[in-house]
């Protein structure tokens, strides 16, 4: 059966919101034009996060196959869907593990899992370094030019993927050409970092330059690139997720923010680090400074998880379409990871 999903709703409280109405610090840009940065201030939040909630959320173990252990699950696809890696104990190394209808399922490849959609199709970095997909019963490699290393770090529903080669090269494998790769050219110089694919093929990516100063952009599907508005007195954002309308991310504090498709900053919420967000509104991160798993929507808590599981910390991994929070525990040296979700 799935698992428990969150009920919310039932007790909400008011987080710290600043909600902006300034214009778009910059317009949507050609793919070989950069504006200037323009940070939009941070007013200081009017009052301490409220901690206090009405609590019956706990962590619940997923099931693994018989003969694999320390278990990390990595990503939700929606609809109880979720992938990751466990140790094989008789071969003596981490293998990809998917997990659909509550049942898990080793995937036979030693991948570095990253993401899965929907459908259990599943990518990654294979073991000689290179982008990797599973689907339809298989393993392949995705196509990128000759000599090139990397890794596929997202995929959708439709089946686009996203990733990135050597030397920070962004790569996309379009569902509707398969067999073929786009080679992704950002209008920003620097190392660039995949991010997020969006249902409808855009890309959320960042770039590490020299000084510090890391912007953040959106590629929508027409090539058009927009760059995430920052706060003021901050180098760098970090942003986490796309879905729906929204981007998450944070002030690479203690500052969770949120922008529109047009990289306006729309609100920020103090207390609160995100890790990933659905097109349903939630953002899932951790408390500040408690560092306890949360879901909030619209600046309301929703639901906010224990630290620990059986005295393993536990850190917040995704958030699935239904609201369903995934999460591993860490047991440490002496004692093997559990893989969780979460309800209340």
């Amino acid at each position: 059966m799935r698992p428990a999903t969150l009920l919310l709703g039932a007790a909400l409280i008011a987080l710290p919101v600043i909600a902006y109405a300034t214009a778009p610090s910059s317009a949507p840009t050609s793919r070989n034009s950069a504006p200037a940065l323009r940070p939009t201030a941070v007013p200081a939040p009017a009052a301490a996060l409220a901690r206090a909630f009405a609590e019956a959320c706990d962590w619940t173990e997923l099931a693994l196959p018989t003969g694999y252990a320390r278990p990390d699950v990595h990503a939700a696809g929606g609809h109880g869907v979720y992938a990751g890696v466990a140790w094989d104990l008789d071969m003596g190394r981490n293998e990809a593990l998917l997990w659909q209808g509550g049942v898990a399922r080793p995937l036979g490849d030693d991948t570095d899992v990253h993401d899965v959609n929907a459908n259990g199709a599943v990518v990654g970095r294979g073991s000689g370094n290179t982008p990797v997909r599973y689907t339809a019963g298989y393993w392949e490699e995705l196509p990128r030019p000759a000599g090139a290393t990397g890794v596929a770090t997202d995929i959708n529903d439709a089946g686009d993927v996203f990733g990135a080669l050597d030397h920070g090269r962004l790569i996309r494998w379009p569902a509707a050409r398969p067999g073929t790769y786009e080679l992704v050219a950002s209008p920003f110089p620097g190392n660039h970092i995949p991010i997020d694919l969006a249902e409808d093929g855009t890309l959320l990516t960042r770039a590490v330059m020299s000084g510090g100063t890391a912007p953040a952009w959106l590629r929508a599907a027409d090539g058009t690139w927009t760059l995430l508005q920052r706060a003021e007195g901050t180098h760098e954002i970090m942003p986490a997720a796309v879905a729906g309308d929204r981007v998450v991310g944070s002030d690479r504090g203690e500052t969770a923010l949120e922008w529109d498709r047009s990289g306006t900053i729309t609100q920020a919420v103090t207390g609160f680090v995100p890790v990933d967000a659905n097109a349903a509104g939630q953002v899932l991160g951790r408390l500040d400074p408690s560092s306890r798993p949360a879901v909030y929507r619209d600046g309301k808590l929703e639901a906010v998880l224990p630290t620990t599981f059986n005295g393993r910390r536990v850190d917040p991994r995704a958030l699935d379409d239904d609201g369903t929070v995934l999460g591993t525990a860490d047991g440490g040296d002496d004692d093997p990871d559990r893989a969780v979700v979460g309800s209340c």
